[in-house]
């Protein structure tokens, strides 16, 4: 993974994304009540042009769009995590802090953008920083051999825009319920 720069960063404004056609989708964590999200005063979205309805339905009647990623910080829960403070179109320029796994698989491009613009691991400290948690698996071989058993898989991780070879057990030890959904999820281990 490449290191970014200690320099100082800056956040794009909304309208400037758009300008580029860099346009992200997200939703609010499920399960997520309302009381967790944290207000914050910001400049208020009015000089945006209209945009076509692309939000994601979190709840049935709620739709969230993510304007911005605004800021980043460990998560109280976990501390070789991070969060994401994020700005939502909706009727009153809704805020809230959402795990980074969540905004790295709902608005790739948008977080893609974010890390670019600033070290976010640096927050971990020099012990965590290099601590990495599984996102998805993507694909498997099955390696030569007097066993079947033996899958490498290539997976991506949270934080990261890199992939990895690791082999089966590996995430079976960090992550079982998500090998457990990759398996599922291709008609069972062949």
């Amino acid at each position: 993974m490449a290191r970014l720069s200690g320099k100082k960063w800056y956040m794009p404004s909304a309208a400037a994304m758009e300008a580029l056609g860099v346009r992200s989708l997200g939703r609010r964590r499920k399960g997520a009540p309302a009381a967790a999200r944290i207000p914050v005063e910001q400049a208020p979205l009015k000089d945006l042009a209209p945009a076509p309805d692309t939000s994601i339905a979190a709840d049935e009647d709620e739709k969230w769009e993510l304007v911005d990623i605004l800021d980043h910080d460990i998560d109280p829960d976990d501390p070789t995590r991070i969060i994401l403070q994020c700005r939502w179109r909706v009727a009153n320029d809704d805020t809230s802090w959402e795990p980074e796994w969540l905004i790295q698989e709902d608005a790739p491009l948008l977080w893609k953008e974010y890390i670019a613009t600033c070290d976010h691991r640096a927050i971990l400290g020099p012990r965590q920083r290099h601590m990495w948690h599984i996102l998805a698996v993507k694909s498997h071989t099955f390696t030569r051999g007097k066993k079947k058993n033996n899958a490498t898989m290539t997976v991506t991780w949270v934080g990261s825009t890199d992939e990895s070879v690791v082999s089966e057990a590996f995430v079976k030890q960090n992550n079982p319920a998500l090998l457990e959904e990759y398996w599922g999820s291709i008609g069972g281990r062949k």
